[in-house]
């Protein structure tokens, strides 16, 4: 397949990124803060938190972890480096986190949270298919 055959198909599922619903729309200058503080990571996180909540199941941090370490086909994500960025998500108001028992939480994506991360998946469908920032952000 020539680079010219390729392009983005969506295809119509509900986990479609494109189609994250009850979000908060956020302003360029937010996104881009936001966006300046997140590790890769976090945004992996943002997804497996999703992912689980689209799929119906638990999003406590076991599953999150889990999760994670399918994705980085490891053995172990540490607690250590899972829990401390679960805090710095929930500090920037990213994902709500609620207590399920003495030792586990249950965590959401909030609504900005849900903007974030659907802005991130248009600025990555839009950068891979040639298109600007300004294009994209529609600060043309």
């Amino acid at each position: 397949m020539s680079d010219e055959e390729i392009e983005f198909q969506s295809d119509d599922r509900t986990d479609n990124p494109t189609e994250i619903t009850d979000v908060t729309l956020l302003h360029p200058d937010d996104f881009a803060s936001h966006l300046s503080e997140a590790t890769l990571f976090q945004v992996h996180i943002l997804e497996v938190i999703q992912n689980l909540s689209v799929r119906g199941e638990s999003c406590y941090g076991l599953a999150i972890k889990g999760e994670l370490e399918s994705i980085y086909r490891t053995s172990e994500i540490h607690h250590g480096r899972l829990y401390p960025n679960l805090d710095q998500l929930r500090d920037r108001g990213l994902i709500n986190k609620k207590a399920i028992d003495d030792r586990a939480n249950s965590y959401q994506l909030t609504p900005t949270g849900k903007g974030f991360l659907k802005k991130i998946a248009e600025l990555d469908i839009g950068l891979i298919n040639g298109q600007t920032y300004q294009e994209i952000s529609g600060l043309q």
